[in-house]
């Protein structure tokens, strides 16, 4: 049995590197393999920040209360997971958005999830009770540390309470929710092949709209794309499935230079034109 998984993870890796999208998929899928629990990292924050972001991050952390958060992350996870933070806060000012004091809650594709807790803390500011899912089909992708996707993603969980990583394809989740979250969907086929998932995976339409029909009456759907491209295309897309935006916006932050600017869009299911 122990050479049998030794053979199959070198096909797996060997399938990877030589780019086999088709049978690295669905290897690693069913191999399902865990190194063990991940040590969060907790590197030393200090110069991280501009003056200007750290006043931000100071505020950020005071706010949503993220405890040991800028403690036992990473430097990039921490600056990045901030930025994040900060997009949601500002797309519910400018979109008037509420949440109800119990909030049942998607996060679509979160790959490792290295951003759960301030978005956790997000959602539950103002005591809300918070139960929150986070889809990942790809969930055994083997790490450059040779840790596993899911193995980074749990101990970023930890202890966070009714938070709960799913392994599937978000087409197979049926709950209903208050609000959905999609960071970064792919759109384009070239993107997604770079990332290593099978043609038969991309149907952005398809994904969009089972998102959308997971939502409770006046439930919110957030999208976040990058570049302009991504932006237009993912306009398209909701305009053609008869989606009415709410907002859609950039959003730029001292906490985190990403290479290309980032887009929100802000649809709610009462604004549906069908």
């Amino acid at each position: 049995m122990t050479g049998f998984l030794l053979l199959a993870l070198f096909g797996a890796y060997a399938c990877h590197r030589l780019g086999w999208i088709e049978l690295d998929f669905p290897l690693r899928r069913f191999l399902r393999w865990r190194r063990g629990p991940w040590p969060l990292p907790a590197h030393d924050k200090r110069g991280l920040f501009s003056l200007v972001a750290q006043g931000e991050a100071v505020r950020l952390t005071a706010r949503y209360a993220l405890g040991d958060w800028p403690v036992v992350s990473s430097r990039d996870g921490y600056a990045a997971s901030l930025f994040y933070l900060a997009l949601l806060e500002h797309a519910f000012n400018q979109a008037n958005l509420k949440l109800p004091t119990r909030v049942k809650a998607v996060d679509v594709g979160v790959n490792d999830w290295f951003y759960v807790r301030p978005l956790h803390a997000f959602l539950m500011d103002g005591g809300r009770e918070v139960s929150l899912d986070g889809i990942e089909i790809d969930a055994y992708r083997i790490c450059p540390d040779r840790y596993t996707t899911i193995d980074h993603a749990e101990a970023h969980i930890g202890s966070l309470p009714n938070c709960r990583y799913l392994v599937c394809d978000a087409l197979h989740y049926h709950e209903a929710v208050d609000i959905a979250l999609m960071f970064f969907p792919f759109i384009f086929r070239e993107d997604h092949r770079q990332w290593g998932l099978p043609r038969a995976q991309l149907n952005p339409a398809r994904l969009l709209l089972h998102v959308y029909h997971l939502l409770k009456p006046g439930g919110i759907l957030i999208i976040v794309n990058q570049g302009e491209a991504e932006r237009d295309e993912q306009r398209r897309l909701l305009e053609t499935n008869g989606l009415a935006i709410t907002l859609q916006t950039s959003f730029e932050s001292p906490l985190y230079n990403f290479d290309a600017r980032r887009y929100v869009t802000v649809v709610r299911q009462s604004s549906r034109v069908l």
